[in-house]
């Protein structure tokens, strides 16, 4: 439908599909892991609404073909996240006004990008054609905005901070489902539309260094955020971040192979670090503490749990036949590649 010469329309393709799919797919366990694990707390019924409101957000957000719309249903994410982290402990009130600030902040800012991009161009469909160019400043300012956007959703460094923070208060059925596995999908699949459905950024060197560095900076920082943590939800946010950074280092390097190994990361991320948060929430749950130094000899007593936990930590190690090794060996095969262009992919 065309409103006010804004082509409100929806677009579907394979990816579009293969994102609706997992949506649904982490929604739905999510959904029947918190039956138990919220049972009798402050706030369940509410809880379980707003599950169902985050989940038609994200799944509008994915079908809309249009920037306009998809902000539409990007900003009823935003207070969804805010409910659905105000359901927890005590102190949730903090860490929900921490992600309502960086999130909304930078949310404006996207939308200051579709602005100017469809005062621009005059078209904020996608996927636009031709593809633009970033060969001049407005458009290039334009990115980075829409950028801020893509990174803030899927929690690259440095617009991490309210993950940890819901780490210490928010259920683990919560953190399974919003900044492990919904945020992911939604914040790398925009950045997937605008580097290569509206954008071109193949054409351009120092946008593709760009997110290869914050790519590689929030893999290596996170990573040893997450060595010092003593709190097991804490721990496992600081690893949910760095994962991010092979999906923008694959994305950024232009190269097909690294791009399908970032997206390819994206579900692999989803899968293995929903298990270890409803791992560690069930630690939790039985325990009645996820603090690491009062945990230990578990495994005889959760031994499935336990099990599940292994497969998962091998996973994210990238160790094989699990499915971390794959992605992230197709994101190294691209950054060998780079060697025809750039002699600074070894770094990478």
């Amino acid at each position: 439908a065309e409103i006010s010469g804004i082509d409100f329309r929806i677009y579907v393709d394979n990816l579009t599909r293969f994102i609706l799919l997992f949506n649904s797919a982490f929604a739905l366990l999510i959904l029947l892991y918190s039956v138990v694990s919220m049972r009798k707390m402050p706030g369940e019924g509410v809880y379980q609404l707003y599950l169902g409101l985050t989940l038609s957000g994200a799944n509008g957000v994915v079908l809309s073909g249009n920037l306009i719309l998809m902000l539409i249903f990007w900003n009823m994410l935003v207070f969804a996240l805010y409910g659905i982290l105000l359901v927890g402990k005590k102190e949730s009130v903090n860490a929900a006004r921490k992600a309502l600030t960086i999130v909304g902040v930078s949310d404006f800012i996207l939308m200051l990008g579709i602005i100017i991009i469809y005062a621009t161009v005059g078209d904020a469909n996608f996927p636009l054609e031709p593809h633009l160019a970033l060969n001049s400043g407005v458009l290039i300012v334009t990115y980075i905005f829409l950028l801020v956007g893509a990174l803030a959703k899927s929690g690259a460094i440095p617009l991490h901070t309210w993950i940890p923070e819901a780490a210490k208060v928010a259920p683990a059925s919560t953190m399974a489902f919003i900044p492990a596995s919904l945020d992911k999908l939604l914040g790398i699949y925009f950045l997937v539309r605008i580097s290569y459905y509206i954008f071109d950024i193949s054409q351009s060197m120092p946008i593709r260094m760009t997110l290869m560095v914050i790519g590689a900076i929030t893999i290596i920082f996170a990573v040893m955020m997450a060595l010092v943590q003593k709190e097991a939800m804490r721990l496992l946010s600081f690893h949910a971040i760095s994962q991010v950074g092979y999906m923008v280092l694959g994305i950024g390097t232009g190269i097909p192979i690294a791009v399908a190994g970032g997206l390819f990361h994206m579900i692999n991320n989803a899968i293995y670090k929903s298990c270890l948060f409803l791992s560690a929430g069930s630690v939790e749950y039985r325990a009645k503490t996820s603090e690491l130094d009062h945990l230990g000899g578990l495994g005889v007593k959760m031994p499935l749990t336990m099990f599940c936990f292994i497969v998962a930590a091998f996973a994210i190690s990238g160790v094989l036949p699990f499915n971390g090794f794959y992605s992230k060996w197709m994101v190294y095969q691209g950054i060998i590649e780079l060697n025809k262009e750039t002699n600074l992919w070894i770094i990478f």
